[in-house]
């Protein structure tokens, strides 16, 4: 298992070779990029050939690896020319993380329409069906694609139903670090069901015992998780010092 930084929410006011910067002082294994217009650590996807070597460069200079492209592409709206622009964006991601050297994207589904008029099912099958040309899309490219438990996905029944009608090897799950996702009292059943399809994870804050974070940790520790879990971590006016003691606290965890 490897302890990586999430760009939410301490990339938004620092550039990207700021924040690789801090993940090696830190001693952290990897960074995850969020792409939104408001993030400074961000690499659109209009960039150049240029940046884009530029960007692979920063990573292997920093000797910090790069996790994974965060992008904001939903496909659950109910206007189809919507989820076709939001499926073709992706498909322009895939070929970015391709040129960065990325392996993996973070998808959402993000909203359910059932307030609307539109059966929980429906929209869980328009999700899946745009994922899964993502997927086919990617695949060629070496690209997973993780569904991101968020949102209305959070739930593990929405997002596990989600990704087995993908019904791709590319598709995965992202577990998101929140009760809704895998509940304490119901741990050991929910999480058999879905530790097939865990190859990435974010957490929040650590601390916050809503959600067993030590659990989590020696649970894919225990199930030989070699993959990577990013730090969605809050901003900080020392953010060495904070991202050094997240992950001391983890080793040790880690090490009982």
């Amino acid at each position: 298992m490897k302890l990586g930084l999430h760009g939410w929410q301490m990339g938004r006011e620092r550039d990207l070779e700021t924040m690789l910067g801090l993940c090696a002082e830190a001693g952290l294994y990897s960074f995850e990029i969020m792409i939104r217009e408001d993030f400074q650590s961000r690499v659109d996807l209009d960039a150049s050939p240029a940046r884009r070597t530029e960007v692979r460069r920063l990573f292997e200079r920093s000797g910090v690896k790069l996790a994974g492209l965060s992008h904001c592409c939903r496909y659950d709206a109910l206007d189809p020319a919507e989820v076709k622009q939001n499926v073709e964006a992706t498909k322009g991601y895939a070929t970015l993380a391709a040129d960065l050297g990325a392996p993996r994207l973070r998808c959402l589904g993000d909203r359910l329409h059932e307030d609307e008029g539109e059966p929980k099912a429906r929209t869980i099958e328009r999700v899946a069906a745009s994922l899964r040309e993502v997927c086919v899309f990617a695949d060629p490219l070496g690209i997973d694609c993780g569904l991101e438990m968020h949102g209305h996905f959070s739930p593990w029944e929405i997002a596990l139903a989600t990704v087995a009608q993908v019904g791709h090897p590319r598709c995965h799950l992202i577990h998101n670090g929140q009760p809704v996702n895998t509940p304490p009292e119901r741990w050991d059943e929910v999480w058999t069901k879905l530790r097939p399809w865990i190859r990435h994870a974010h957490v929040h804050d650590i601390l916050n015992l809503a959600f067993p974070h030590r659990r989590f940790f020696r649970q894919l520790r225990d199930d030989g998780y070699a993959g990577i879990v990013s730090l969605e971590q809050q901003p900080s006016a020392d953010p060495v010092r904070v991202l050094r003691l997240t992950k001391a606290l983890v080793d040790t965890w880690l090490a009982e």
